[in-house]
Formats: structure tokens, C-alpha cells, sequence
């Protein structure tokens, strides 16, 4: 099931339908959990990129990247 925040924290409310090709909320709408530390967010980069240098065509993905910081998490739970 997917967490909504109602209101929404960012942005406006959109009535819409998340499937495998729409990447989903995004910033602070994000669950808490789903924000991952710089280094661990610097591995998955990393192994994409070594990836990509291999075979570019076995990528069946795409990965958006958005930052904070703790402070901003917190101030916002």
C-alpha cells in the first residue's frame, strides 16, 4: 500500500495512479524510511554505474536521486 501524507508536504495533491513507469512521490512526501544515508546512496550509484559501463542494455531501470538533510527529515516528521 502506499503512503500518501495528507495534506501533502510538498507540492499539491494529484490524483494519481503510481505503475512501474513513474518513478512515485518524491522529497519530503517520501516515507521517512525510504531515505537511505550518503553512503549507502553512493554504493547503489556506484554499482549502476558499473553497470552501465558493462552493458547499458541490461538496464531495465532508471534511478532519481534527491537529497536532504537530517535536519530537514526531522524538523519535518
Amino acid at each position: 500500500m502506499l503512503w500518501l501524507p495528507t495534506p501533502p508536504r510538498e507540492g499539491q495533491d494529484v490524483n494519481a495512479t503510481f505503475h512501474g513507469h513513474m518513478s512515485g512521490l518524491f522529497g519530503l512526501d517520501l516515507p521517512p524510511e525510504k531515505w537511505v544515508s550518503y553512503d549507502e546512496a553512493n554504493e547503489w550509484l556506484t554499482q549502476f554505474r558499473i553497470l552501465a559501463k558493462r552493458d547499458f542494455s541490461q538496464l531495465n531501470s532508471w534511478i532519481d536521486v534527491h537529497a536532504t538533510t537530517k535536519e530537514v527529515l526531522e524538523a519535518n516528521e
